[in-house]
């Protein structure tokens, strides 16, 4: 999920957007290789974008 906003001026427009990422890592795998201790890892982005249309 990445929500994006954006103002525009003219030829001048600024962005922000936030970024969330997860993954799970796993080890000790059992016999169909499913992992048996997990530990989730979590990212958050914010960023920012200016443009200048000419």
């Amino acid at each position: 999920m990445s929500p994006y906003a954006h103002y525009t001026a003219g030829n001048l427009r600024l962005g922000l957007e936030v970024e969330y990422t997860s993954a799970t890592y796993g080890s000790n795998h059992d016999l169909n290789w499913k992992p048996q201790q997990t530990q989730l890892v979590e990212n958050y982005r914010l960023l920012c974008s200016v443009y200048y249309f000419f």
